[in-house]
């Protein structure tokens, strides 16, 4: 039995998908105008863990992820549009900045070791469906023109706010401080939105609609692409924290007023990430990309990293952080390495008593994931389960199925512990040498020729099963 926490009525609930052992599933992608940075990677990784964890329990999953390329921007960002200014800065089309930044975020997400969601649509590619949408949602008297910019009436939505708690009472009592005076006057009320802009003669990107030449807002591509994937309602919407208003709330809105249903059962969303306490911005120097993080880091620890602490609790990126999750993830990669050579070296056969102690571990692993996607509680679960390894000492098939089940618990999680290692001749000499030296009890020349091999990116471990050779 599933629980998540529902954003949606803020409280855990037990999973009861639409149709029985299927979960459609939506989450809010990339912008993409630059490279994502390390923040939007956590997200996307959440869900990622999220999908294949519900996979592993037997559910066929559908997973939509859509690709903003267009329409992204909010009243009070029309001055600057990111992905025109970056196709300025860089001499290109926008269709091309957009392109050519998609596909650096599959290749960091890749990297990452992340299952590509099964649908990824383009906002650009599904103008005339947005276009749909805003007639039916001007038809049953949701919405209004002026001058070529339409407008969702939110006086006319009676359940506005019931995601983010912003209802229209609240926001009449918040006053409108952050909207520029030119758009309040054109507004039946200051936090009406925009579902379709009009588009200045000189704007790059812009579509042919019953008002004139204009572009999408950019709520309406998520209630546009979701539904016509997944239907209407569908099981799960995700994304980051800062989407649930006003981006998430307006979503809801505009596809109950237009299909009259409700919209998504479950609404997950993941916290925000810190660097040494602060808000990550460039303005203060501690601004990463996700490629600038796997690069230093690599991969494997980037995600592990991002995945270690439960994805609706902040994550503040230190370098302590770091360093502990690096020790706990060398633990887990060291404890294959060490049971590999085990089961080599030890007789065969399978004591099935300890085979079923080990499998309390899966057990664990599971109820602490069915909490709501617990990744600490399963890390606990698995960390249990190498300790026990480490320490065991029989027979050659005990210790393969608890090498399996290792395995198989951090596969669900996307880590990948096993590699295939190919070790250059130069260094099996290096250990070579290091053995003798060893052997010869010249302890000073075997610690030089450790050094050696670790500056060329290989590790030893002396085990009294022999020394084990890996890469760093």
């Amino acid at each position: 039995m599933i629980k998540v926490f529902n954003t949606l009525g803020k409280k855990k609930q037990i999973l009861k998908t639409i149709k029985d052992k299927t979960i459609t599933m939506y989450s809010c992608g990339p912008t993409v105008y630059d490279f994502i940075h390390i923040g939007n990677a956590r997200t996307f990784l959440a869900f990622d863990v999220i999908a294949r964890y519900l996979k592993y329990r037997g559910y066929k999953v559908k997973h939509v992820q859509n690709i903003t390329d267009v329409g992204h921007l909010t009243e009070s960002e029309l001055a600057e549009d990111k992905i025109l200014k970056a196709a300025e800065k860089e001499k290109v089309t926008p269709l091309q900045i957009a392109k050519k930044y998609t596909e650096k975020y599959y290749e960091a997400m890749e990297k990452l070791n992340w299952n590509k969601p099964d649908i990824s649509p383009k906002a650009s590619e599904h103008v005339k469906d947005m276009i749909k949408l805003v007639e039916v949602l001007l038809k049953k008297d949701f919405a209004y023109e002026v001058d070529g910019t339409v407008y969702f009436d939110i006086s006319k939505f009676k359940n506005y706010g019931k995601l983010s708690g912003n209802t229209l009472e609240k926001l009449e009592a918040g006053g409108s401080a952050r909207i520029k005076k030119e758009e309040i006057a054109e507004k039946k009320h200051p936090h009406d939105f925009a579902l379709w802009f009009k588009a200045p003669k000189d704007h790059a990107m812009k579509w042919k609609s019953p008002w004139g030449m204009g572009y999408p807002g950019w709520h309406i591509e998520c209630s546009v692409m979701s539904s016509k994937y997944l239907g209407q309602p569908f099981d799960i919407h995700g994304g980051g924290k800062d989407l649930i208003f006003p981006h998430h709330e307006n979503e809801i809105a505009q596809a109950e007023a237009a299909r009259g249903k409700k919209f998504v059962n479950y609404w997950l969303h993941s916290e925000y990430l810190k660097i040494n306490g602060q808000k990550m911005s460039k303005s203060l120097g501690n601004f990463f990309t996700a490629e600038e993080f796997i690069s230093k880091h690599g991969a494997q620890l980037t995600r592990y990293f991002l995945i270690s602490k439960h994805y609706q609790t902040e994550l503040n990126i230190t370098d302590a952080a770091i360093a502990a999750a690096k020790e706990g993830f060398d633990k887990l990669k060291n404890t294959v390495v060490a049971v590999q050579h085990k089961i080599v070296n030890s007789p065969k056969g399978v004591d099935s008593r300890v085979v079923k102690e080990f499998e309390k571990h899966r057990v664990k692993f599971i109820k602490e994931i069915d909490n709501n996607f617990n990744t600490p509680g399963g890390f606990a679960a698995i960390f249990d389960l190498a300790k026990d390894l480490n320490v065991y000492e029989g027979k050659a098939g005990t210790l393969q199925a608890g090498l399996d089940l290792l395995l198989e618990m951090t596969g669900v999680l996307g880590l990948v512990l096993v590699e295939d290692v190919k070790v250059p001749k130069k260094i099996k000499d290096l250990v070579a040498k290091r053995e003798w030296a060893r052997s010869e009890k010249k302890w000073s020349e075997a610690d030089k020729l450790r050094e050696e091999i670790k500056k060329l990116g290989y590790g030893v471990d002396d085990t009294k099963e022999g020394t084990i050779v890996k890469k760093i």
